[in-house]
């Protein structure tokens, strides 16, 4: 964090949190009150959805792409913040796995590896632009050359323009 300049931290802070809260509402709190609590369902999840992986036309469906898209904004915010994009990705993918694992404890929807699937890609796509993102604002610090601003605002602008265009087509 100490690398960020003062004005993008606390809009890093507020797309980091707003996406977690963006993707802890929309998995969990959908569908209403828990149908019921059933801790032996832990890693159920996790047996089911093989055949949709394998066989299936996973871009055809929308409740995919739209799990691909939920992860987006996180990958990129979390990203922008730390400036760690592995550390970033293995997060968002063990959070995603612990939200599918509170679903299928708590009766919330329809929990199985899918849509880890499908919350990892998004996380990779937001990884990515926040990396582009973050190497453009890291290294215009206002002392190079206007050439190479031009340039470093051009791959903000890509980075940006990647993450708004991946949740569009989702």
């Amino acid at each position: 964090l100490h690398r960020r300049g003062r004005i993008h931290r606390p809009l890093a802070w507020f797309g980091a949190l707003g996406s977690i809260a963006g993707c802890l509402s929309l998995t969990l709190a959908r569908d209403g009150a828990p149908e019921a609590f059933r801790p032996g369902d832990v890693f159920a999840w996790a047996g089911s959805g093989w055949h949709r992986l394998i066989e299936g036309d996973l871009l055809g469906s929308s409740q995919f792409l739209l799990n691909v898209a939920l992860f987006v904004p996180a990958g990129l915010a979390w990203t922008w913040l730390t400036g760690r994009p592995v550390k970033t990705l293995a997060g968002l993918a063990g959070l995603s796995m612990l939200i599918e694992s509170v679903q299928a404890v708590a009766g919330l929807g329809g929990a199985d590896v899918t849509d880890v699937v499908a919350n990892t890609i998004g996380a990779a796509l937001g990884v990515a632009a926040g990396s582009v993102v973050t190497r453009g604002i890291d290294r215009s610090d206002g002392s190079e050359h206007p050439a190479h601003a031009a340039r470093r605002r051009g791959i903000v602008a890509a980075g940006v323009g990647f993450a708004i265009a991946a949740g569009l087509v989702a």
